[in-house]
């Protein structure tokens, strides 16, 4: 990877931070018509056009795990709240659907991952949008998932006790 490779990343991933530092509530008292949610973007959508930009830009990963870090701070941002509060707040407000964006994200670009947990197969993140139906089935929000990735438990190809937890999950949780 060269420097190039990473201004070319951050540039690509600027729209998607946009979007989730809108402020819905303020663009619609300033009357802007576009009926979408009061909250703002979705943490999830957001995620995953910033790493289509980044991908499109840098043709590779070069911030995936920042994004994933950025976006809840930058959604913090948007509704006002840029404390430890409010960040848990933003990703405790994930939904299902983000975990299904999130998942889409990793059709776009590799992605160094751990095995799941042996009970978690269908919710591997390799199957990119996939893994909808076991997300849905479960209710697994991106909260959810996170938490699981953030487990140090055995993830199927592990002895137990030795998967290493991921640490941008962790922060999440």
């Amino acid at each position: 990877l060269r420097f190039e490779s990473f201004l070319g990343g951050a540039v690509g991933a600027r729209s998607g931070l946009e979007l989730a530092a809108r402020d819905r509530e303020r663009e619609a008292a300033d009357g802007d018509p576009s009926g979408e949610a009061p909250d703002g973007a979705p943490v999830g959508a957001a995620f995953e056009r910033a790493v289509s930009g980044m991908v499109d830009r840098a043709g590779t990963n070069t911030q995936f795990g920042c994004l994933l870090l950025l976006v809840p701070l930058v959604r913090a941002t948007a509704i006002g709240d840029l404390s430890p509060a409010g960040v848990d707040r933003v990703t405790r407000d994930a939904t299902v659907d983000d975990a299904v964006a999130f998942y889409r994200s990793f059709e776009r670009v590799d992605v160094a991952v751990d095995d799941p947990p042996a009970d978690a197969d269908a919710l591997d993140v390799r199957r990119g949008g996939d893994a909808e139906p076991a997300l849905r089935e479960r209710g697994a929000t991106l909260r959810d998932v996170m938490a699981l990735s953030a487990s140090a438990g055995s993830g199927s190809g592990s002895p137990p006790g030795e998967r290493v937890p991921d640490r941008n999950a962790q922060e999440w949780v």
